[in-house]
């Protein structure tokens, strides 16, 4: 019985609703990935407590560098502004009626040589039954089209 509870603390946060914490690296063989825009994020550090969902994605920048954002959201369908110098970034996120996936819909504009670039994103993350992997169902719209991409991360 103790061990029944262990697991779905592990997989599960607050009123049954799956807890994403980890860190989880990207697997590029097992995801779907879009040749177009940039790459996704290599690595994901999240921290899921209570109503607070904390995510550090770890990326490669336009000129080649490695760089890590952090991002924070609240899990009660408030929206979240994710904002910094470079661009405007405001998410809502919200859960399946069964608990098992989360929906991240966000906003986001930029400005870069005096245009304004404006972009959504929805992304549908789910857990797998082992807990060992994250897949991220994502769909980007921006002036260049809609660009989707299946993302695989798996637990490290």
């Amino acid at each position: 019985m103790a061990v029944l509870l262990l697991t779905s603390s592990n997989s599960f946060a607050g009123k049954g609703k799956t807890n994403f914490t980890g860190k989880w690296s990207l697997n590029e063989s097992k995801s779907t990935l879009n040749p177009e825009g940039r790459g996704p994020s290599k690595m994901l550090n999240i921290t899921q407590e209570g109503n607070n969902l904390s995510i550090e994605r770890t990326m490669t920048n336009r000129d080649g560098q490695e760089t890590t954002i952090s991002l924070k959201y609240t899990l009660d369908g408030k929206e979240c502004d994710n904002s910094n110098e470079r661009r405007t970034s405001k998410s809502v996120l919200s859960w399946s009626k069964d608990g098992k996936e989360l929906t991240i819909n966000t906003t986001s504009k930029s400005e870069r040589d005096g245009q304004t670039f404006e972009s959504t994103s929805i992304e549908i993350w789910k857990l797998s039954e082992d807990g060992k992997s994250v897949v991220i169902d994502q769909t980007i719209n921006s002036s260049r089209g809609e660009r989707k991409s299946i993302l695989v991360y798996e637990k490290k």
